[in-house]
C-alpha cells in the first residue's frame, strides 16, 4: 500500500477502479473521493468545477482560562451559525479559543482578519474584548454557488462529496461513515 501520495487518476479497470499515484497504482471495487477545495482539475474536472476554492484563515487565541469558557460555552461544544459568512468558535485541547474567516484577496490578510475576528469574538462574547491571537494559518475551502454541498456519482462505486463550504470536519465524518455503509 502506498503512504500519502497524491492520486494523480482514477480510471475504470474491468468492474474495478484504478487508482494512480506517482508511485505505483492500486485497484479498488469502490472508491469514495474526499478532495473538497483540493480537486484539481487534473483528478477529477467534474468536481472541481462545482465548487470555488476560497482561501480561508484561522486564527487561535491565547489559552483561555476556566471562568472565561464558563461563560461562552461551559460543556466546550463547538459553535457555528447558518449565515453565508459562516461565524463558528471551536475549542482546543490546550483551552484554546479557533476562529476563522474566508478572504478573497490575501493584500494585508493578517491585519484584515485579526481585526474582523477580534470584532466578532466582540460581538459573540463581550467579556473576551481583551483577548489576542497567538495562531494564524490558512488553506482553501471549497464553496458552492448556493452554499449546498455536491453528491456526485462518477461511475460505478465511485463517489464523491464536496462543497463543504467552510464545515469540513463537521460534514466529513458522518458523510463518510454513511458512503462507508
Amino acid at each position: 500500500m502506498f503512504k500519502h501520495p497524491p492520486a494523480t487518476a482514477i480510471t475504470p479497470q474491468g468492474d474495478s477502479w484504478l487508482i494512480t499515484t506517482p508511485e505505483g497504482g492500486t485497484t479498488a471495487k469502490a472508491v469514495l473521493l474526499a478532495t473538497n477545495a483540493y480537486t484539481g482539475q487534473n483528478i477529477e474536472p467534474r468536481i472541481a468545477r462545482s465548487m470555488l476554492p476560497l482561501r480561508a484563515y484561522q486564527l487561535a487565541t491565547e489559552p483561555l482560562s476556566e471562568a472565561q469558557w464558563a461563560e461562552i460555552t461551559p460543556a466546550r461544544e463547538s459553535i457555528s451559525d447558518t449565515r453565508c459568512d459562516l461565524w463558528y468558535f471551536r475549542y482546543t485541547s490546550d483551552h484554546r479559543l479557533v476562529t476563522g474567516v474566508a478572504l478573497p484577496f490575501k493584500a494585508g490578510a493578517k491585519f484584515r482578519l485579526q481585526a474582523l475576528l477580534k470584532s466578532r469574538l466582540e460581538t459573540a462574547f463581550p467579556s473576551l474584548a481583551q483577548l489576542s491571537f497567538s495562531h494564524v494559518w490558512n488553506g482553501f475551502v471549497g464553496i458552492t454557488a448556493d452554499f449546498t454541498p455536491r453528491f456526485h456519482e462518477l461511475g460505478p462505486n465511485y463517489y464523491s462529496f464536496t462543497g463543504y463550504n467552510g464545515r469540513g470536519l463537521a460534514l466529513t465524518l458522518p458523510i463518510d461513515r454513511a458512503f462507508a455503509r
